[in-house]
């Protein structure tokens, strides 16, 4: 049986899907009778099995239909976010070859990159403008249209084709089954006991990976309901509690950067009368006095993860057993890890305690990177690893406990006369400073030594934080104190926030050239 006919047979009137705009609910079941009536209009407009789909849309149930609509056609989701440059879309659109774009009825900016690709658009939702749509979320009970597909998904085909968000470079198409995805949120369920009786809030970008696993499928997967919300930014942060407490949510996962917004810019009680149980961070690496600070003010436990395109999630920390500070989790079960010296993949395990390179064996490992000359998967290079283990490029220690801690992009070591320099070790330092909300260390060019290190950053408000050079002294003298010499910082500045990619992580490009100029 079909995945979504399964889940709607064994939790038919259970909530799954929760618009936060309007409050309108949608059971099990009726939610598979939208995907129905939207797949059917999908089909029409020329969506088959294989096809790449182009999904346009914002956060909101529309695009969670949208998904399923693939899934149960056999097509291929092909997420698009409006947050990325123009340039990143158009070449996303051509570079996937899609043949339909899904557009909001009312998205003229979408629709507008949809047929400058020389895609035809299928509109969906309502235009006050009187735009018509192809396709509008039924207002009552929905019923099974007559033409219905019935389920045409193979678990091993591609299902999504979602793309990086850049910051390193072009986009990087990375394709995945339903069979990796969903066995990649039950194993994240296993690890944190989910159940039908969780309630997730959904705010971060639906268009990402992080949007698409976390929190749809990990819900959906255990008969679970979500409450899907526009993304998070600055101004929900002053209202995010309110939101909490309206649905009932008890759990969600977060971006590290709006755990920060919510803690700086939160004035009420509201947070401390949640019933959340857990929030999981995501997509970036949690600083350990942001989660401290979080965990004392609102008394919800922040769980650190670690995860990637390419494996899904592979740590997660654990209620019972929290790891220590600064580690990631612990592996999810099916997971393996192994971290390796010098010799990388040709060479044994390291012991536990020891830095290196990590490896993941995944059960959720991707089927393969896009080819961007055919569209299709690209075909495994000479060096692909032996016996399934995947370079993540992450530089980490197992620690004895059983828990990973994540020191590093290899390729963002700071090599200074010769020495390498963890830009994350130096990211720490500052951050435990009281007056530090978050930091960012990259490597600047140096004639002398190939490379100095440059830090920015970000200050706590609050009438207690120092400024100007009493602050910047402050810091210089604690990274003194706690570093070696090639890893202290020759510039230092402060900015208001840090170029970021549409996920929120630090968008260390954009800033090496922004302190290029300036330091």
């Amino acid at each position: 049986m079909a995945e979504l006919d399964l889940a709607a047979a064994s939790h038919a009137t259970r909530p799954f899907l929760v618009d936060a705009r309007t409050g309108r609910t949608l059971s099990y079941a009726d939610f598979r009778l939208v995907v129905l009536d939207l797949a059917a209009g999908l089909a029409r407009a020329g969506a088959a099995r294989g096809a790449h789909i182009a999904l346009l849309l914002p956060n909101g149930p529309e695009l969670a239909c949208a998904y399923f609509a693939c899934l149960r056609l056999g097509a291929v989701a092909v997420p698009v976010n409006a947050k990325y440059p123009p340039a990143d879309r158009e070449y996303i659109l051509g570079v996937s070859r899609a043949v339909l774009a899904v557009v909001p009825t009312a998205g003229a900016e979408a629709a507008g990159d949809a047929e400058r690709a020389g895609l035809p658009v299928f509109r969906v939702g309502t235009d006050p403008a009187g735009e018509r749509p192809d396709w509008v979320l039924p207002d009552s009970a929905p019923v099974v249209p007559a033409d219905a597909p019935p389920p045409n998904q193979t678990p091993d085909a591609p299902f999504a084709l979602t793309f990086t968000s850049g910051t390193t470079g072009r986009p990087k198409g990375i394709f995945h089954s339903a069979a990796t995805l969903l066995g990649n949120a039950r194993a994240f369920n296993q690890a944190l006991s989910i159940t039908p009786e969780h309630r997730f809030l959904h705010a971060m970008p639906m268009a990402y990976m992080a949007g698409l696993l976390n929190c749809l499928l990990c819900p959906f997967a255990a008969g679970a309901s979500v409450v899907v919300d526009r993304e998070f930014d600055a101004r929900m942060a002053f209202s995010f509690w309110q939101g909490v407490l309206r649905h009932g949510v008890n759990c969600l996962w977060s971006a590290p950067s709006a755990l920060g917004m919510v803690l700086a810019l939160d004035r009420g009680e509201d947070g401390r009368r949640t019933a959340l149980r857990f929030i999981a961070a995501c997509t970036a690496s949690l600083p350990g006095q942001l989660r401290a600070e979080f965990e004392e003010r609102y008394g919800v436990p922040v769980l650190p993860s670690f995860g990637m395109s390419e494996t899904l999630i592979n740590t997660v920390d654990s209620l019972e057993r929290r790891c220590p500070d600064g580690a990631t989790g612990y592996p999810l079960p099916g997971m393996e890890l192994r971290v390796v010296g010098p010799d990388g993949l040709a060479g044994a395990a390291l012991a536990p305690g020891a830095e290196g390179e990590l490896l993941v064996r995944s059960p959720s490992l991707m089927l393969g990177y896009l080819d961007p000359d055919t569209g299709g998967l690209q075909p495994a290079p000479p060096s692909t690893p032996p016996g399934g283990w995947f370079p993540t490029g992450d530089m980490g220690v197992l620690l004895p406990g059983g828990s990973l801690r994540i020191t590093d992009r290899k390729k963002d070591l700071i090599v200074r006369g010769g020495m390498n320099v963890s830009p994350k070790k130096v990211e720490v330092a500052l951050e435990g400073h009281a007056g530090v909300l978050e930091a960012a260390v990259v490597g600047l060019p140096d004639p002398a030594r190939g490379e100095r290190v440059a830090a920015a950053v970000r200050l706590r408000p609050g009438p207690g934080t120092a400024s100007g050079e009493a602050l910047r002294g402050e810091l210089l003298a604690r990274c003194r104190e706690l570093l070696e010499p090639a890893a202290r910082p020759e510039a230092l500045v402060v900015l208001e926030d840090f170029p970021r990619g549409s996920t929120g992580k630090v968008d260390k490009r954009a800033l090496r050239a922004l302190l290029e100029e300036t330091c």
